[in-house]
């Protein structure tokens, strides 16, 4: 910016700060974004466990709670108009389409309004009916509008995909790549011993996840293969349900819960191979950071990730919902190793394309747009 002129102000705003895939995509544009020309803020309405506020603060992100203690209060809304008034926030960018339903209508009414920036981070059938519609209602009031897939944007109506930009989100792949070398470690860590297999999933312990559909896999993987070991990495609200299906299963040690992992990547580079269950996605940060560490894939077909892994080259890609398909799948990868190498090489070479810098450059250059229209 010019001597003398103020630097853009952006607020990011999120239904909540948790460990999840979207706020780690706030992080990671913390870390590398434009601080000469913009101001950075976030603000949220929901308290969560292992909130990644106080790395956004320490990088320099003023972090703002709205609300009370119920979301579906709606004075949230009024204290977000506030603030917005009061910091004089250039550009807004929601990361909830909940949020962003409610509050478009709001800021779109100001004097000096601020522009109004979205990104859709699932296909809308993640959401609930009366999010998804609202959301959708109150598109056009956009200014801009990001989908972090092809099939997020194309899950919407076709009258309004035309203003949505795919713009594929990314991570730190030149930090994540070198902890690669930490692999021998991180499996001593494990407890794992010589010549033991470990297959690994990132996700919250969500509906969406399908943890149950992988859980059952993993039981036909270990009794047929009993060297290979099973971890997740997450949180969330389904984790009595799925201990006590472990229990059903019998899968003691083969399977561990490990719960909120703040080191998650140093853990993924132990990994032989990653794998989601998923029913829904959007474009899973966890596997952008598994690329980067060069593991090969077993997913689900949907969502973005057919997107992100070509079938045969750096991944297997089944059908959601079917265990004995993707039991089949992971053993076809554990077996050979040959295809597991192959696979490993073309993930690692592929990473480049889910690069952080590019997607927070693309963003940086809209918010200055919109702030200063020429």
């Amino acid at each position: 910016m010019p001597e003398g002129v103020d630097r853009v102000k952006v607020l990011w705003v999120a239904k909540g700060l948790g460990p999840g895939g979207m706020e780690q995509l706030l992080v990671n544009h913390a870390s590398v974004g434009d601080r000469t020309r913009l101001e950075y803020h976030a603000a949220y309405l929901v308290e969560r466990p292992n909130t990644v506020a106080p790395i956004l603060e320490a990088s320099g992100v003023r972090c703002h709670r709205l609300g009370s203690a119920d979301p579906r209060d709606p004075r949230w809304v009024v204290q977000l108009v506030a603030l917005v008034r009061r910091e004089r926030f250039d550009v807004v960018h929601f990361h909830s389409p909940f949020m962003a339903s409610l509050a478009r209508p709001a800021l779109r009414g100001l004097p000096d309004r601020p522009r109004v920036v979205y990104t859709e981070h699932n296909s809308a059938e993640c959401y609930s009916a009366p999010t998804r519609w609202a959301n959708l209602a109150t598109y056009p009031l956009d200014d801009a509008r990001f989908a972090v897939s092809s099939a997020a944007r194309d899950s919407t109506p076709r009258r309004l995909r035309s203003r949505t930009e795919v713009l594929i989100h990314g991570v730190d792949v030149e930090r994540l790549s070198k902890m690669v070398t930490g692999r021998d470690a991180a499996r001593a860590e494990l407890g794992l011993r010589e010549g033991e297999q470990l297959v690994g999933i990132v996700a919250n312990l969500r509906p969406a996840k399908a943890y149950p559909v992988l859980m059952r896999a993993a039981k036909l993987v270990t009794d047929a293969e009993p060297g290979v070991n099973f971890v997740s990495l997450g949180q969330g609200p389904l984790e009595d349900e799925l201990r006590s299906l472990h229990t059903d299963l019998a899968l003691g040690r083969r399977f561990r819960f490990l719960g909120f992992t703040p080191n998650a990547p140093e853990v993924m580079a132990a990994f032989d191979v990653m794998t989601l269950s998923s029913d829904i996605e959007g474009l899973p940060v966890s596997v952008m950071e598994g690329k980067a560490l060069g593991l090969p894939m077993v997913t689900t077909a949907v969502g973005g990730l057919p997107e992100m892994i070509s079938e045969g080259v750096d991944g297997l890609l089944v059908p959601p919902g079917d265990p004995d398909v993707l039991a089949d799948a992971l053993l076809r990868v554990l077996r050979d190793d040959d295809l597991r190498v192959r696979l490993a090489k073309a993930s690692g070479a592929s990473a480049g394309r889910f690069d952080a810098v590019a997607a927070v450059r693309r963003q940086d250059e809209l918010y200055l747009e919109l702030a200063v229209p020429s």
